[in-house]
């Protein structure tokens, strides 16, 4: 009954119409408090290795520079977001959208670089800058489905710092009186200390402070990627491929010990059956002849035996093992469970530049988008609501271009005279020209005596039409 008053009194009036048991029921599906853990995370996290590392780490260097808008939508802040997708998908990104169409639009006008909200964005703590958070956020995530960032609050309220707290150094602490939604343990036993000869411990800076201290959970902003059975935790892809990951890992472990501990001589020397020689004389003379005919320096040097001495050369080649089979193999299922093509990782495969484009480009909405939607959502919720109501972030990540594609289609505006020259330059990457002149649809003829419609049908009379900008 304990437990029934706690909870009830935790949802106040929101449960006055549910019955005790579907308060409880309501708590457990929205994974609102800290549970333990589906996986072992910490395990999860020593296998940031190999390709596992090599595709997280492309990944979150793609949320890392991806660019991070607040907005103030207001009550329309549903339409307004559907409004910003809708641009972007038009003209490949938000941002270049505004900067050829949108310059004058006011309503698509993101906060100032002075707002509370932006600057905690681009500066989360004293002690690292906005990218290298979001690299931890999406680092956290692909390796263990979860990422934990601590909000801590100001005096007045808001708040002030950020950081991420690495999931495998967490545990989940009971709710309590003074912890009514739980809270998160930061344990030391997986972190590391360097000793003091005096005073024990050196002073670390900023969240290994709060080793061994409990969180309260209301301060910890949780991003997971939904497990399906275990509603207070979340799936990683590391767990979900465990089985080729370990499988990957064994055979490179194999392959190391192959080459580390195999035994490869380069030649057998076969000593006539009347010669009877000791263990010691055996060592002398294969030191002498590895001296002698062994190193670089000796490759193709004619060796000549004696008194019925054979030499007879060996293979090289290690054993099959399917070292080079499983490799690729093993390669394209973990890339895959990532979501990353091999290009994406500076693995260029053969294949036209249009394969390449198209590589990138699902790699980005596949991937790297969702990733950006998933942080920028949560932190509209538990973080932008603290600063004012109606305000959204938005994490737009790089536009992937095709050039050839882009040349195209500037050679069908131009037949058909729909950009102005300004909206030209800005695609191509210059700078705007003046009005009127910027504002004349390229292909047009500019006439400077008359500024009173600069984007007018081409005169008649000249018979000329200009090429370009």
């Amino acid at each position: 009954m304990k437990w029934m008053r706690w909870i009830t009194g935790l949802f106040g009036s929101s449960s006055k119409s549910a019955t005790p048991l579907g308060v409880g029921l309501r708590t457990l599906l929205n994974g609102s408090v800290p549970g333990g853990w589906a996986s072992d995370h910490r395990e999860e996290t020593a296998h940031n290795t190999g390709f596992n590392y090599i595709a997280i780490h492309a990944i979150a260097s793609q949320v890392a520079s991806a660019t991070v808008t607040v907005f103030a939508d207001g009550e329309q802040q549903p339409q307004r977001r559907s409004q910003r997708k809708s641009l972007a998908a038009s003209a490949g990104s938000f941002h270049r959208w505004k900067s050829i169409y949108g310059l004058e639009d006011r309503e698509t006008d993101p906060l100032p670089v002075s707002h509370p909200l932006v600057k905690l964005m681009k500066r989360p703590n004293p002690y690292e800058c906005g990218s290298s958070f979001r690299y931890r956020q999406a680092q956290q995530i692909r390796l263990t489905g979860t990422c934990l960032v601590w909000n801590v609050p100001s005096f007045s309220g808001p708040t002030c710092e950020r950081y991420v707290i690495p999931t495998a150094m967490a545990s989940a602490v009971a709710p309590s009186r003074e912890l009514p939604r739980g809270g998160w343990r930061i344990s030391p036993v997986a972190s590391r200390y360097t000793t003091k000869d005096d005073h024990g411990y050196f002073d670390c800076p900023h969240w290994y402070r709060i080793l061994g201290q409990i969180l309260d959970a209301r301060q910890v902003q949780v991003i997971r990627l939904p497990h399906a059975w275990f509603l207070d935790d979340g799936q990683s892809p590391l767990s979900a491929g465990a089985k080729w990951i370990d499988a990957g890992e064994a055979v490179d472990e194999a392959r190391y010990h192959q080459l580390r501990n195999g035994v490869d001589p380069s030649i057998v020397w076969s000593l006539p059956p009347d010669v009877m020689v000791d263990q010691d004389e055996i060592d002398r003379t294969q030191a002498r002849i590895s001296a002698k005919y062994g190193g670089a320096q000796n490759v193709g040097r004619v060796m000549v035996a004696q008194s019925g001495t054979t030499i007879t050369p060996l293979g090289t080649s290690p054993k099959e093992m399917c070292y080079g089979e499983g490799f690729q193999d093993f390669k394209s299922a973990i890339l895959a469970l990532h979501q990353t093509p091999p290009v994406a990782v500076g693995l260029q495969e053969a294949g036209a530049y249009a394969a390449y484009n198209a590589s990138m480009k699902a790699w980005r909405h596949s991937a790297i988008q969702p990733l950006c939607d998933l942080l920028a959502e949560s932190d509209t919720e538990e973080l932008a609501s603290q600063f004012g109501s109606g305000l959204t972030v938005e994490i737009e990540s790089n536009t992937v271009d095709d050039t050839e594609l882009i040349e195209e289609q500037l050679k069908t505006d131009l037949a058909a005279r729909t950009r102005t020259k300004n909206e030209w330059r800005a695609v191509r990457g210059m700078p705007p020209l003046p009005s009127p002149i910027g504002d004349v649809l390229v292909g047009t003829d500019f006439d400077p005596t008359d500024c009173s419609s600069p984007q007018s049908e081409p005169q008649k009379s000249s018979g000329k039409s200009s090429d370009g900008p």
